[in-house]
């Protein structure tokens, strides 16, 4: 089938190509997200990407350009949840007329953030007693954190703390003193989100 180029606008990232057959009754939207929406997207998802990949969405553009109704065809590789890391992405694009749409996403490789370096135990030491837990310690806390493209931490919250919040605010002490070897996307340092588990009677975990 002829297919042949027509307009198309996107409010993030890279419009590849947008084409239509030629009695236009589908046309076809190809994209690559934005590295920093593609990489929010893909840990929101959970999705797991050590090479290239893809994923083929079914929507129709409303009268806006807006993309609605979008459903999953399929995703390559199979299994790597591409696929509702697109359907998340969806939003963020608009097409140049209103029908309906095939839109293929496009992601490049992503790899996550890993640990480096963590605090010594006399920094969670003194950062538990800060938090006014005395004599032998004995909870949990999980941070969730920002990882920068120099691998360290730029922000934090804290997701649980038991069984007091005290923990929660000791890790929130010592989250500076994490270093992590930066996430690629495309092989390119970029920002992303991490979780840090602590585990306050063993150091952590």
């Amino acid at each position: 089938m002829k297919l042949r180029l027509v307009a198309a606008a996107t409010t993030a990232g890279v419009l590849l190509s947008m084409d239509a057959s030629a009695d236009e009754a589908t046309a076809v939207m190809r994209l690559e997200p934005d590295p920093a929406d593609a990489v929010a997207a893909l840990q929101l998802a959970d999705a797991n990407l050590e090479a290239p990949g893809s994923a083929d969405l079914q929507c129709i553009a409303s009268a806006d350009g807006a993309l609605t109704g979008c459903r999953l065809l399929g995703e390559n590789p199979s299994g790597s949840r591409l696929g509702e890391a697109a359907l998340s992405l969806a939003p963020n694009y608009r097409a140049s007329r209103p029908g309906d749409l095939r839109v293929t996403v496009s992601f490049k490789a992503f790899v996550p953030a890993r640990r480096t370096e963590r605090p010594d135990a006399s920094l969670f030491m003194r950062a538990l007693r800060k938090a006014g837990i005395q004599g032998d310690p004995n909870g949990k806390a999980q941070l969730d954190c920002l990882v920068g493209t120099d691998g360290r931490l730029i922000s934090c919250r804290v997701v649980s703390s038991t069984p007091t919040p005290q923990y929660g605010a000791a890790g929130m002490m010592v989250a500076s003193n994490f270093r992590f070897r930066p996430a690629t996307y495309g092989g390119t340092p970029v920002q992303s989100r991490t979780k840090i588990p602590l585990n306050f009677d063993r150091g952590w975990s």
